[in-house]
């Protein structure tokens, strides 16, 4: 019970930091709270050198981190595979999944009159089937899956998504980085169930991707015997500082802390995610040397944020991104270095995950991407790295 409450005081207090920067800069971004995203005025600054500077140096270095790991200290373990990895049939949930991505994608693309009434609707039921196909495709692969281990709280994802996403929505109204068209005429009412319904795919999405990726053996040959980073855990209070920090500045100075929009979240939350759940924590398994699950959860985000961006281009209703700096080379919607912010979202939503466990007092669930005993590694290990 203390640290349900103690992780729900985490989140009031996470919504409270961007509102006291931008009250500190003297404005009153709840006065517009009410509006619909259609209705608010946009503006950001254009393409910048010194930005574009910025915002690259960690992206880049990250980059290379997963292109050459061996430059990093990373072995190669050639022999090291999955042991549990079975074959089963591809299940009737997967199929149903196709079909709904198949039609879904047609209906959102049409742009026919008569089809007006379905894609209000169309996101939710595209990345439903998205995220059937994916759970068929890894249950095809292990005999199991999100879905098939624990039914009840693998649904329980949608409705923690949807409240993930609309914090998002309500970081946003500080950074204005995007906004949507086609709800012009929506009541506030009916835009906020659709948005909730569309909003309830994201999480389940991405930890699909995530568990289909750790069954990728480059995955294992190339991240799981790396560098030995034995005090990675002391370093997450000093994480949780540099969120709370940008995050405060966000509000304060929106155009140039709008990063922290999604690294603000993420580095508040591991310090607490790794002393009220240190297994399940990604610092304690660095601290080993094994970075797989850091690779799939890297991985994933910009998997899914293709998808995301591709149907999006010519659906409507869309979204529409505003990013300072860096909006040149767009590939559909999306500045091409906006695809960088989709690395740390996959650790995000497995960290959101993790919180919703603690609130929910739920110590085995069934949700594990990457399970402990998903293989032994019998590589010889990186040399420790002293930090």
């Amino acid at each position: 019970m203390r640290q349900s409450l103690a992780m729900l005081g985490v989140f009031v207090v996470m919504c409270l930091l961007p509102l006291g920067g931008a009250m500190l800069a003297g404005q009153h971004p709840l006065s517009y709270y009410a509006q619909l995203p259609t209705q608010i005025a946009i503006s950001q600054p254009g393409f910048s050198l010194w930005g574009l500077v910025l915002i690259l140096t960690l992206p880049l270095i990250y980059l290379a981190f997963l292109i050459v790991p061996q430059r990093f200290g990373f072995r190669s373990t050639p022999r090291l595979a999955p042991s549990t990895v079975v074959r089963s049939r591809f299940p009737a949930w997967g199929w149903v999944g196709v079909f709904l991505v198949a039609v879904f994608w047609f209906v959102s693309w049409a742009h026919m009159g008569r089809f007006a009434p379905l894609q209000r609707m169309d996101f939710f039921f595209l990345w439903l089937g998205y995220i059937l196909t994916m759970d068929g495709l890894v249950y095809r692969r292990k005999g199991h899956s999100l879905a098939s281990r624990n039914t009840l709280r693998f649904v329980v994802l949608f409705p923690t998504s949807s409240v993930m996403w609309w914090f998002f929505e309500y970081v946003n109204r500080f950074v204005r980085n995007w906004h949507y068209e086609g709800f012009e005429s929506s009541d506030p009412w009916s835009y906020a169930l659709s948005a909730t319904l569309s909003f309830s795919t994201v999480l389940p999405a991405l930890m699909e991707t995530a568990e289909w990726l750790g069954l990728r053996r480059w995955i294992h040959r190339r991240y799981a015997a790396g560098p030995i980073w034995s005090s990675a855990g002391k370093w997450s209070w000093f994480l949780g500082i540099v969120g709370v920090v940008g995050f405060f500045c966000l509000g304060l100075w929106p155009h140039l802390f709008f990063p922290f929009a999604w690294l603000g979240p993420m580095l508040i939350l591991i310090p607490f995610v790794h002393r009220w759940m240190p297994k399940r924590s990604v610092l304690t398994q660095i601290a080993r040397g094994d970075y797989r699950q850091l690779a799939v959860l890297t991985l994933c985000g910009p998997f899914c944020g293709f998808f995301w961006e591709m149907w999006n281009y010519l659906s409507w209703p869309k979204w529409v991104y505003h990013l300072p700096f860096v909006t040149f080379g767009k590939i559909f919607e999306m500045p091409v270095l906006g695809y960088f912010g989709y690395c740390p979202f996959g650790w995000e939503c497995l960290l959101v995950l993790h919180c919703w466990m603690v609130i929910a007092g739920v110590k085995r669930d069934g949700l594990d991407i990457l399970p402990g005993s998903l293989d032994t590694l019998t590589a010889q290990r990186a040399p420790s790295v002293s930090v």
